[in-house]
């Protein structure tokens, strides 16, 4: 509920799984807005641990590479392949922040370029095909 963004919508499950699994490596780009400002050590150290996988409470395996970049202090943009419950929000609280907002941007090469807020459009079979 908190979060905006891209979502794809369908009855076929295996469809659904292609997209959604980490498996098949997926990208999904969520824009963050954090509570804190982080400084450009902080930010490095982030970039780097993420980049490398790290474990999250109640997990036992670390989370697959993720790509994370800073736009200034409290803006960020995450790149990942796998979608673990509330998995940026719990990335972010991994090194002592919050998340104030986060919008899913793409899924895979699926963005919301042309539309706007709640509006919606059906897949090209090329984009279907993408997955």
């Amino acid at each position: 509920m908190d979060t905006t963004g891209a979502l794809i919508l369908s009855d076929d499950g295996q469809f659904l799984h292609r997209v959604t699994s980490p498996k098949h490596h997926i990208a999904k780009t969520y824009e963050i807005t954090l509570a804190d400002p982080m400084d450009e050590q902080q930010q490095q150290k982030a970039i780097q641990e993420i980049f490398k996988g790290i474990l999250l409470d109640a997990e036992y395996e670390k989370t697959k590479p993720a790509k994370l970049s800073f736009h200034d202090e409290t803006h960020a943009t995450l790149i990942l392949t796998e979608g673990k419950y509330h998995q940026v929000k719990r990335m972010m609280a991994y090194f002592g922040n919050k998340v104030i907002a986060l919008h899913r941007a793409s899924i895979g090469s699926i963005t919301l370029d042309g539309l706007e807020k709640g509006e919606c459009r059906f897949l090209t079979q090329t984009e279907i095909n993408q997955f």
